[in-house]
């Protein structure tokens, strides 16, 4: 689930319930703006665990599917190179 930022408190609660009641092994948040993932992993009494918070570096292996793993800087675009320029030097007014 690709969270939005004006829907980011609905998505937290319901949608979590949703999936958590249809028995979704997992439920990925995606926050892009944040450049992270929230996890929730169902446990064996039928809940959501608590959950596992992976930033744009890490790698998330999918509970659902053995043997597949996301690679986070992947998913979300390289962020913008910021090159900061030396402040010109200082020259006294004559």
């Amino acid at each position: 689930e690709v969270i939005s930022p004006s829907t980011s408190s609905r998505d937290a609660i319901l949608k979590r319930r949703r999936y958590e009641r249809a028995g979704a092994r997992e439920f990925w948040m995606v926050h892009p703006v944040d450049r992270m993932v929230t996890v929730f992993r169902l446990g064996a009494d039928g809940t959501f665990d608590k959950p596992v918070y992976y930033d744009d570096t890490g790698k998330i292996e999918v509970a659902a599917v053995s043997g597949l793993e996301v690679d986070l800087a992947l998913v979300f675009p390289p962020l913008p190179r910021v090159v900061r320029e030396s402040p010109a030097p200082y020259r006294p007014r004559e």
